[in-house]
């Protein structure tokens, strides 16, 4: 909150993440879930359900074993996610990735009074000392 001399005081620092996007930060880290790394394995043609992916599975599979609507409720979700299209896989990494990465943004470089920026060109010969 600013004071009335236009002072901030208090709050986040600038540059730090809020509170929802450390949590979607934390979320992913302990989902061990990459999503840089899920859109490149899409980008090279591989499924994004690598090996360590397939043992979280497994293990979530043993757990519900005798939740029967949960495990179906889970199997529902696997499905869906392995017959999702991979421009919708990318999409969603997509998404997700902008919460670790920030964006880059283009920066524009003029020259004085935001005119195009000088550029000197130098030409050299070489020439043969030995008249060649």
């Amino acid at each position: 909150m600013a004071t009335v001399t236009g002072e901030k005081s208090g709050g986040r620092i600038k540059g730090s993440a809020n509170k929802k996007t450390v949590e979607v930060i934390e979320t992913l880290a302990k989902m061990k879930c990459d999503p840089i790394t899920g859109m490149a394995k899409i980008a090279m043609g591989k499924s994004a359900l690598d090996a360590g992916a397939m043992r979280i599975v497994k293990k979530i599979r043993a757990a519900l074993k005798g939740e029967k609507d949960q495990l179906e409720f889970f199997e529902l979700l696997l499905t869906s996610w392995r017959k999702s299209s991979p421009e919708l896989q990318a999409k969603m990494f997509s998404e997700l990735a902008q919460y670790i990465y920030p964006k880059r943004k283009a920066i524009e470089v003029t020259g004085p009074g935001g005119n195009p920026v000088p550029v000197e060109v130098i030409q050299r010969t070489i020439v043969d000392p030995k008249g060649k």
